[in-house]
């Protein structure tokens, strides 16, 4: 039988830990309690199968510390899009630990970052409500811009790192058939950002509608990580290669960039020197007209290989487009992670409810607001 048979579909009142006059919240990542984040997320509340894990490092939790933690808080995204919410319902089961690894250690494995007190702190049906345009930003911490989550059993919180392990579906009326697919953003908050990403150059690719930059998810190139490559192109799938190299500025003599012209790719030009591809076709995607390409690269946990510079570009195989039937997307560069910062937060998604691995995502995090008696 599946997770989302199982789930329970209500929670009794009887069963939800009471939020007293006497409880008290901790905002995380610290900081943000009246400061919005730079950018959205759906987590937890995205309307289709994903587990996810946050390690939150024991600094941020302060005075939580050693309290039984009541229930969270989280409030939607008041930048950039406001657009009013309709609401809706998703399946959500909870479950919190005192992680063995720090943020900073936190992994691949769901159960490598899990400690072994895991306990089971909701399991049920959220109701997501429908929000006009927020007024202020940040979105206030109350009704309709902010959903609460009681637990249904109180935990209590070590010294040590915090992990919060969530499993969301999508919620099926029983009566009509239905499945709601409510669209919630919360706020949310990276360290790196798309401004530690460098272009090069431009797409040659002229297929309507025009395709998107070639672009990287910055905040996966860290060591231990799988640094996220990606494309987005028009409607038609395509088969691609994400080239990857170690250099933007020469390639076996020849200076960079490199017209194509004359080998039958007029207006294409090669932007970096690869030394590795990375087959990775453009698919169609539920959220929209346009198809999507992910190129994965794990990344050793090296030190030698902190601020180390990486190249890409995507060939897409476009047959009768010009002599070569190819077209070329702009080049990206990044560096892996060269801060050696104190991560403070690390976020691990997989795309199913079963997977025992998943992306891992360092700085990356959700604005929660813990209760805590």
């Amino acid at each position: 039988m599946s997770l989302a048979k199982v789930l329970p579909i209500t929670v009794a009142l009887a069963a939800v830990v009471p939020l007293t006059g006497q409880s008290r919240a901790e905002v995380i990542p610290n900081g943000f309690a009246n400061h919005d984040g730079a950018t959205l997320s759906d987590f937890p509340f995205g309307a289709y199968d994903t587990r996810r894990q946050l390690i939150v490092a024991g600094s941020e939790l302060g005075p939580s510390r050693n309290r039984d933690l009541v229930g969270m808080q989280f409030r939607r995204n008041a930048g950039g899009d406001t657009s009013p919410l309709d609401g809706g319902r998703v399946r959500l089961r909870v479950t919190l630990s005192s992680s063995p690894l720090t943020a900073s250690q936190a992994c691949e494995s769901f159960a490598a970052n899990r400690g072994s007190d895991a306990t089971v702190v909701f399991d049920g049906v959220i109701d997501l409500p429908a929000t006009p345009a927020p007024t202020s930003d940040p979105a206030p911490w109350v009704e309709p811009f902010a959903v609460t989550i009681p637990f249904q059993t109180a935990f209590r919180l070590a010294s040590s790192a915090l992990c919060i392990e969530t499993e969301t579906s999508p919620y099926t009326d029983p009566l009509t058939g239905t499945t709601d697919e409510p669209w919630w953003p919360v706020d949310a908050t990276i360290e790196r950002t798309p401004d530690d990403v460098t272009n090069l150059g431009a797409s040659c690719w002229t297929e309507n509608p025009s395709p998107m930059p070639a672009c990287v998810v910055p905040d996966t190139f860290t060591l231990g990580g799988r640094g996220v490559f990606t494309l987005t192109g028009p409607t038609q799938p395509r088969p691609a290669v994400c080239m990857v190299g170690l250099s933007g500025s020469e390639f076996l003599g020849l200076t960079l960039p490199f017209d194509l012209g004359f080998f039958g790719a007029p207006g294409c030009s090669l932007q970096i020197a690869p030394f590795l591809q990375i087959p990775a076709p453009l698919a169609r995607t539920p959220a929209g007209p346009r198809t999507e390409a992910h190129a994965e690269l794990p990344i050793p946990n090296d030190a030698n290989l902190t601020s180390l510079p990486l190249f890409a570009q995507w060939m897409v195989f476009v047959p009768g487009n010009n002599l070569l039937g190819t077209q070329w997307s702009n080049g990206v560069s990044i560096r892996i992670d060269p801060t050696n910062r104190d991560i403070r937060y690390t976020w691990i998604e997989a795309p199913d409810l079963v997977s025992g691995i998943g992306h891992v995502f360092r700085g990356r995090s959700p604005v929660i607001r813990i209760l805590d008696n």
